[in-house]
């Protein structure tokens, strides 16, 4: 990872005694998940997209809270928001729906083959094989 002076930086990072509990927390992660270079833009994009996702999940569970005619947001209200989101799930198909996918996909025959081999161009008229002017010589013109 390099400096922005062009020095070699410290392959952790910065220092984290100068950054907030938040990002503290944020390099925390992503040194539980094995990454140790990155640069410390990657810090402030993350702690972007926790905020943008916490606020639209509890702006949605603001409005069910209030839908349901309740004084405060609670758990039950989060979690069904979240899950009304997406947010918290794998929308990935597990490997066993995928091998089943693919075993009923495989089992389809293929369609038959055209005899009519060879390259398919477009007709003659569609194809720039051909001239496209006239090239008349003026008789008055040469002499």
């Amino acid at each position: 990872m390099a400096d922005p002076e062009g020095k070699e930086a410290d392959a952790s990072g910065p220092s984290e005694g100068q950054f907030s509990k938040e990002a503290q927390s944020i390099m925390g992660l992503l040194t539980e998940g094995g990454i140790t270079e990155y640069d410390p833009r990657v810090v402030s994009m993350l702690m972007d997209v926790q905020y943008a996702v916490t606020t639209k999940i509890l702006e949605m569970a603001s409005g069910l809270s209030r839908h349901a005619e309740k004084s405060r947001i609670d758990s039950d209200d989060v979690q069904t928001a979240a899950d009304m989101l997406g947010v918290l799930g794998s929308s990935a198909p597990d490997r066993e729906k995928m091998l089943l996918l693919a075993q009923d996909k495989n089992a389809q025959p293929l369609p038959a083959i055209r005899h009519n081999y060879g390259l398919k161009l477009p007709n003659d008229r569609f194809c720039q094989l051909q001239q496209n002017l006239v090239y008349k010589a003026d008789d008055e013109y040469q002499q």
